[in-house]
């Protein structure tokens, strides 16, 4: 593919984006992501993180974001695509986990809630430079909502 003919370049977070090792993007990554950018190429995010925990870059405005692996896109002008797992199976999901003792964190659009912590969420949340959010929201059934 000639050079002039692409119109879109797409690139995940982790291990392409961020150096892993430094924890951070590369000023080199930064320059050539903006003469991209210069050169009218529309960037994208394509990322299995939720759209809160998509980093800002310096210096560089992505242009669409394809988040939760696809499950969640949009771009500056809004929602271009969304496919969220059901209630239903979220609270499944829920209560598997907390059969087998384990913590679960979801997200959506806004918010981003865990009902406990663990050592392998704790070590998830900081791989993304996160510090864990615990917020509990129990039913009257004892359910996390």
């Amino acid at each position: 593919m000639e050079p002039q003919n692409i119109k879109a370049i797409f690139f995940d977070i982790d291990g392409t984006l961020i150096d892993m090792e430094k924890k951070r993007i590369t000023e080199r990554t930064l320059d050539a992501l903006r003469r991209l950018q210069q050169n009218g190429i529309l960037l994208a995010i394509a990322t299995g993180r939720s759209p809160l925990i998509v980093p800002k870059f310096d210096g560089v405005e992505f242009d669409v974001f394809l988040t939760y692996n696809g499950s969640y896109c949009y771009d500056r002008r809004g929602d271009i695509f969304a496919s969220p797992i059901p209630p239903q199976d979220v609270q499944t999901l829920i209560q598997n986990a907390a059969a087998l003792g384990r913590p679960v964190s979801v997200a959506g659009r806004t918010q981003l809630l865990s009902n406990g912590t663990d050592d392998d969420l704790t070590a998830y949340y900081a791989v993304l430079l996160l510090n864990t959010i615990l917020r509990q929201r129990r039913t009257s059934a004892g359910h996390v909502r």
